[in-house]
């Protein structure tokens, strides 16, 4: 826990200086697993963000070795495992509230496919 804690104050403070526009949300898994179990969602539109985005361009540079081995050195401590998931958000199998779809009527009303 600490480690993840201290990870994520670390990338926070990262992100921040470099003055990234990077979304994510942290869940905490509480039940149905045995823990503590982090879920980490970093929302993208495309694939093509992960290829070329000038955040991710730009927060690469500002990524010195002391900084990466650090945040290295904290998975290795304290992460039992590390696990990347790729998931699409499809609008007919969602039911989000009104007030949230309003964020993106197009994409929400969108046809099945």
């Amino acid at each position: 826990m600490a480690a993840f804690e201290k990870a994520a104050q670390l990338y926070q403070q990262f992100v921040a200086e470099t003055k990234a526009t990077l979304n994510w949300a942290v869940y905490e898994v509480t039940h149905g697993m045995p823990g503590p179990v982090f879920l980490v969602i970093v929302p993208r539109a495309s694939l093509g963000e992960l290829d070329s985005s000038p955040t991710q361009v730009s927060a690469a540079k500002a990524m010195t070795p002391e900084r990466m081995n650090a945040f290295n050195q904290l998975a290795v401590d304290g992460f039992l495992s590390v696990e990347r998931k790729l998931f699409r958000l499809r609008p007919n199998m969602s039911n989000p509230s009104p007030e949230f779809a309003a964020g993106d009527p197009e994409f929400w009303r969108a046809p099945p496919d």
